[in-house]
C-alpha cells in the first residue's frame, strides 16, 4: 500500500509514497505537473462515426463550394478544423467567403453539436477541412 510511484515528466523525476503524499503534499507538484503536461480526455466514441479529409476549392476555381457532410438527423456532434494552410469558409450550400464563418489553420477545432444539416466550404486560395462526425 506505501509503494512509491515515479513519474517522469519531461527531464523531471518525481518518486512518491502514499506516506509522502500525506507527510510533504508532493502529489500536488506531481498532478500540477502533469496538468501542465498532459490533456487526459474522456469521451465515448460510437461506432458510427466518421472521420475524413476533404480538398476545399478555391473560390474563383468552381462553380460550388466543397461539400464537408451531407444532412444526418443522427448526428450528435461534428468536429471541423482546417488542417491546410489557407483560411476556410464554411456555412450552407451558397457559402461564399464574404457569408461563410471563417476557420482559420491556426485556429482550435470547431465542435457543433446537434447540426443535422450539410456543410459546405470555399478558400480564397485552397486548403483541406479534416471532420469527425458523431
Amino acid at each position: 500500500m506505501n509503494e512509491p510511484v515515479t513519474a517522469k515528466i519531461g527531464e523531471e523525476k518525481v518518486t512518491v509514497t502514499r506516506n509522502e503524499v500525506k507527510k510533504e503534499g508532493r502529489l500536488q507538484k506531481v498532478l500540477t505537473m502533469l496538468a501542465n503536461t498532459i490533456l487526459i480526455v474522456k469521451t465515448t466514441i460510437r461506432e458510427d462515426i466518421r472521420t475524413g479529409q476533404i480538398n476545399v476549392p478555391a473560390n474563383d476555381d468552381v462553380e460550388y463550394p466543397a461539400n464537408i457532410v451531407t444532412p444526418n438527423k443522427d448526428r450528435t456532434s461534428l468536429t471541423l478544423r482546417n488542417t491546410g494552410s489557407n483560411d476556410v469558409y464554411i456555412g450552407s450550400y451558397n457559402v461564399t467567403t464574404t457569408t461563410g464563418f471563417l476557420i482559420k489553420n491556426t485556429d482550435q477545432p470547431l465542435i457543433l453539436k446537434n447540426t443535422w444539416g450539410a456543410i459546405y466550404a470555399i478558400s480564397v486560395s485552397g486548403s483541406t477541412v479534416s471532420y469527425i462526425e458523431e
